[in-house]
């Protein structure tokens, strides 16, 4: 009898583990994907405090230009909590501005360009507006990443290479 209560028990311990196992990998691909979701939510959080600071920018400009603060060009910067602008505006024509707006939120560039139009004396309007697409490697820290691993790699593999042809070469001399 306790010889069967034994195995019985050996048995229940086995299918305890496997169910530790299985909770405890589980939980990992868990925390794996959330720790990913949580990147990518910095990311976008990253792009829409830029792209605040490149409408701010933009806002601030406008203003400037309505009071008449500036005749030709000018250029503006601030910050707004963790991000920052950069806006210029030049005279583009009789009556015509262009603006540019740059936010930047730790590696996160967004651009927005703006042209007003003089309607009256006192008056500015907003003739277009539309945001600069950013380069591929702005958009994506993921490809940022990866273009500079791939750098590295060439380079190491570059060294190596130069190391290689000079330990060839110093075995050379040493057998001449």
């Amino acid at each position: 009898m306790l010889s069967r209560t034994r195995r019985d028990e050996r048995g229940s311990v086995a299918l305890v583990v496997m169910v530790i196992f299985v909770m405890a990998t589980l939980a990992a691909v868990m925390v794996t994907r959330n720790a990913g979701d949580l990147r990518q939510s910095v990311i976008e959080s990253h792009q829409a405090a830029a792209d605040a600071a490149a409408d701010l920018g933009i806002a601030r400009a406008v203003a400037r230009v309505q009071a008449g603060e500036s005749s030709e060009g000018f250029t503006d910067r601030g910050a707004a909590g963790d991000a920052t602008w950069t806006t210029t505006g030049r005279l583009v024509g009789d009556g015509q501005r262009q603006l540019v707006s740059t936010g930047t939120s730790d590696t996160s560039n967004r651009s927005i360009s703006t042209g007003l139009i003089r309607r009256n004396d006192r008056f500015w309007s907003v003739a277009d507006w539309h945001r600069i697409p950013a380069q591929a490697a702005d958009a994506d820290p993921a490809m940022r990443r990866s273009t500079l691993v791939q750098r590295r790699r060439k380079a190491i593999a570059e060294q190596r290479r130069m190391l290689d042809e000079g330990g060839r070469q110093d075995l050379l001399q040493l057998f001449r």
